[in-house]
């Protein structure tokens, strides 16, 4: 059963994003553990065999105990770590969640904060007891929005991204975004102040488009370019001419798709 979250955003623009189930997250955890515990396991190997060469045994005594609670305290902060990064790196995302097809987001709509992002991750040591996510899976299973506790703490939403076919053909028609020359140069710097649900607007204001009438929609663009302008840090000031605005948002829904946003 395929569940939709409606978010309404400042750009008075609905989206409706399809949140993952248990199947999706469970393939991008299984993914994020191997992964984040293939580096440690080679070097708990390497260091194995260097003692072995050693013929010293495993000591113990005071400097072994500090050593031990050092490495676990290393351990902890990899563990918890290593999400956080890719979360705020990658928008949301982790390399399993990339695998898997989908990502975090803020559960209203806003930028994902790294506040959000370090709660998530810190209430997932409740999420995995008694054993392997258990307690987490209930959760997600009988909350209406999907959410396990370290969503519910840190106000969050892991969704879908399936979306499939050319991105220059969000409707059938839209070949102003095959202009050679830009409106506005976008490059990476922009592009990663940028999160899904912005492209999110972006796509279902296009897709819309065809329904709404001149005026309307002349004035909906307007706004979002000046808000994406600013968000974005462009330093270009935006065209007056309403169709090099529409361009503009149309080349920046491009940027952001091809970059995985």
């Amino acid at each position: 059963m395929v569940t939709v979250h409606k978010i309404a955003t400042p750009e008075t623009v609905d989206l409706h994003l399809e949140l993952a189930g248990l199947g999706n997250r469970l393939q991008a955890k299984v993914v994020d553990l191997f992964w984040k515990w293939m580096p440690v396991a080679v070097i708990a190997l390497g260091l194995t065999l260097l003692d072995m060469i050693g013929g010293r045994g495993l000591r113990v005594g005071g400097a072994s105990t500090f050593a031990t609670a050092a490495l676990i305290l290393l351990l902890f902060l990899y563990m918890v770590g290593w999400e956080i990064y890719f979360e705020m790196r990658w928008n949301g995302q982790t390399p399993g969640k990339r695998l898997a097809g989908v990502r975090v987001i803020d559960e209203n709509g806003y930028p994902l904060s790294f506040r959000q992002v370090v709660i998530r991750n810190l209430v997932a040591f409740a999420d995995m007891l008694p054993v392997f996510y258990f307690l987490g899976g209930v959760v997600v299973f009988a909350s209406k929005k999907s959410q396990r506790l370290g969503d519910m703490a840190a106000g969050t939403l892991v969704v879908r991204e399936r979306e499939t076919g050319d991105p220059r053909q969000l409707w059938e028609g839209m070949t102003y975004l095959d202009v050679k020359d830009p409106v506005i140069t976008i490059d990476r710097t922009h592009v990663e102040r940028f999160t899904a649900a912005d492209r999110k607007v972006l796509k279902v204001l296009f897709l819309r488009e065809p329904e709404m009438d001149a005026q309307s929609l002349a004035t909906l663009m307007h706004r979002i370019a000046v808000s994406y302008l600013e968000l974005g840090g462009f330093e270009e000031s935006l065209p007056t001419d309403p169709a090099r605005q529409r361009q503009f948002l149309g080349e920046l829904y491009l940027a952001l798709r091809e970059a995985r946003i």
